[in-house]
């Protein structure tokens, strides 16, 4: 057997991370500052704090993470705080090679404190901008409708996108509970989205409904699927993906944690690969998994057996993948060859 590589080669792989929210990638001593600032800190300790905000394998469900995000969601309502913590994941993404990054959140979520969808869009667009201008790497924001949230919102969400497109803001994307709430529902925010030239990506095939991957495909004009767990549940589909050349962004540790699979060995990321789908490795939420895409690496090498060959194809997937205009993704491509 051919031995995977070692941990300070995945350090220095240069890397492309497609799906990673906000708001599950603050870090603890952040929250810990706004919390005092705010007069509405109640932990002894950081190292306390941290307990609070991350999810322990041995006890992680759905519901301890969704505890985790409401959390967070709580506190995170300040466009300043919104813009801290766009650069500073940025920051953190360019520490460890990542030369490309997306990022995604709903502005909806932040309005607590009485901010605009434009506001709060506005300031995680400034924070990338000052961690492009000071770091190696290009960042994109992706902006998020919710499932189980009106359809009315979803369309102010895709208005609000438009105006952005070119600016930083290159996507739209789909979160929520998939299983109760078809995408169909919005529909016509992923028209207007579609139409205007926004990419699109969507949370399908977390939960054992595949028929939600062709939904997102088939209605909703996705050009990547975020999962897409059960895509083989469906053969035809299944060959579809694979043909059609379409990106899945897969997540070992959140699927792990949220018992959307059983164990790290059982996630289907590297056999789907071995099997031409175009498999991208994600960090999806860095707080609450304690995570980085090296860490997923390291996962993927010691529990799927994956080669270096294996993640140069990952990283050039990704970078096929990036919701990037062609002249930024030759370069981003060059760079990753060097």
């Amino acid at each position: 057997m051919i031995p995977g590589p070692s941990d300070e080669w995945l350090e220095k792989l240069e890397k492309v991370d497609l799906h990673v929210h906000l708001d599950g990638s603050l870090r603890p001593r952040t929250v810990w500052e706004i919390l005092e600032r705010d007069g509405e800190n109640s932990f002894s300790s950081l190292s306390e704090l941290e307990q609070r905000l991350r999810v322990p394998e041995n006890v992680a469900h759905l519901s301890a993470y969704l505890e985790c995000f409401e959390f967070i969601l709580k506190h995170l309502q300040k466009p300043e705080d919104i813009e801290r913590a766009a650069y500073e994941l940025a920051e953190d993404s360019a520490g460890e090679n990542i030369r490309h990054l997306e990022v995604r959140f709903s502005p909806i979520l932040h309005r607590e404190r009485g901010a605009t969808i434009e506001e709060i869009i506005e300031a995680a667009l400034r924070g990338l901008k000052r961690a492009e201008n000071t770091f190696p790497l290009t960042a994109r924001l992706i902006v998020s409708c919710i499932r189980e949230k009106s359809p009315q919102l979803s369309l102010q969400l895709a208005w609000a996108a438009v105006k952005y497109l070119g600016r930083g803001l290159a996507g739209i994307d789909l979160a929520g509970d998939e299983y109760n709430y078809p995408g169909t529902l919005h529909r016509e925010a992923f028209d207007i989205a579609a139409e205007a030239g926004l990419m699109i990506t969507v949370h399908a095939g977390e939960v054992p409904r595949a028929d939600s991957i062709r939904e997102a495909l088939q209605v909703l004009h996705a050009r990547r699927i975020g999962h897409g767990l059960h895509l083989r549940d469906d053969p035809s589909l299944f060959e579809k993906v694979k043909e059609e050349k379409i990106p899945l962004e897969m997540c070992l540790t959140t699927n792990v944690h949220t018992k959307a699979v059983s164990a790290f060995g059982e996630h289907p990321a590297g056999k789907y690969l071995k099997d031409g789908i175009r498999v991208t490795l994600n960090t999806d939420d860095r707080l609450m998994s304690n995570t980085t895409l090296t860490g997923e690496f390291i996962r993927a090498r010691d529990h799927l057996g994956l080669t270096k060959d294996d993640f140069i194809k990952l990283t050039r997937n990704a970078a096929e993948a990036a919701f990037i205009d062609p002249e930024e993704k030759e370069k981003l491509k060059k760079e990753l060859k060097q």
